[in-house]
C-alpha cells in the first residue's frame, strides 16, 4: 500500500500547513503521557508534503508556540529538542517524499524516536546536577528516561500513522475535486 507521494494531489498547500499546524498545536496543549507529542510526525509529514525549508521551519516554530504557552526548559536541553526536531523534517524530504509506505513511516518514526532520547538525553545529563558527571551518572539519566522513550516511540508511530492518514485524505479529496473541476 503506498500513500499519496507527490505535492500535485495537494490542490490546497495552505490547507496542509493548517492541518500541521493544528495538529501540533493541539497535540502539544492536550493532556497526553509525558513526551507522546506529534513533534517528529509533524516534521516527518511536512517533509513528505511540503518539502524544502519551510517542511523544516513549521515544527520549529510550532513547537517554539507551544513552548511560550506551556513553558521552557533548561536552554541546552531545548537546543537539543530543537535540534532533534530537524531531523524528521530532513527524513520526511529525503526518505518519505517519494516513498511513503507504512513501513518507511514507521521507520523514519522510529529513528526520531531514537535520536531524540540518545542526545536529549545526553543534554540532560550534561546540563543537570541529578545525576553524577560520569559514565554511571550518565547510564542512569539513560535509565530514568526509558518511559519517555516508550511514550515517545509510541506517540510518534500513533501520531505519524493519524497524521499520514490523515494527508492521504487530504490529498485524494484534493485530487477528486480538481479532476472534478476539469470535467466541468
Amino acid at each position: 500500500m503506498r500513500l499519496g507521494t507527490s505535492n500535485e494531489k495537494l490542490g490546497n498547500l495552505p490547507m496542509v500547513i493548517g492541518f500541521i499546524a493544528f495538529a501540533g498545536i493541539l497535540g502539544r496543549i492536550i493532556p497526553h503521557a509525558p513526551n507522546a507529542t506529534p513533534m517528529a510526525a509533524l516534521g516527518l509529514i511536512a517533509g513528505a508534503a511540503i518539502g524544502g525549508r519551510f517542511a523544516i521551519a513549521i515544527p520549529l516554530i510550532i513547537l517554539a508556540i507551544t513552548d511560550l504557552m506551556i513553558g521552557t526548559y533548561s536552554p541546552i536541553v531545548m537546543l537539543a529538542v530543537y535540534a532533534c526536531m530537524i531531523v524528521p523534517g530532513m527524513l520526511g524530504i529525503t526518505v518519505l517524499k517519494n516513498r511513503r509506505s507504512p513501513l518507511m513511516i514507521a521507520g523514519c518514526a522510529v529513528l526520531s524516536s531514537a535520536l531524540f532520547f540518545v542526545v536529549t538525553n545526553f543534554a540532560v545529563w550534561y546540563s543537570g546536577a541529578w545525576y553524577g558527571d560520569n559514565f554511571a551518572g550518565l547510564m542512569k539519566c539513560y535509565a530514568a528516561a526509558l518511559p519517555f522513550a516508550r511514550n515517545m516511540l509510541a506517540g510518534d508511530l500513533i501520531w505519524s500513522a493519524a497524521l499520514f492518514t490523515g494527508l492521504a485524505v487530504l490529498e485524494s479529496r484534493a485530487f477528486a475535486v480538481k479532476a472534478v473541476a476539469t470535467e466541468v
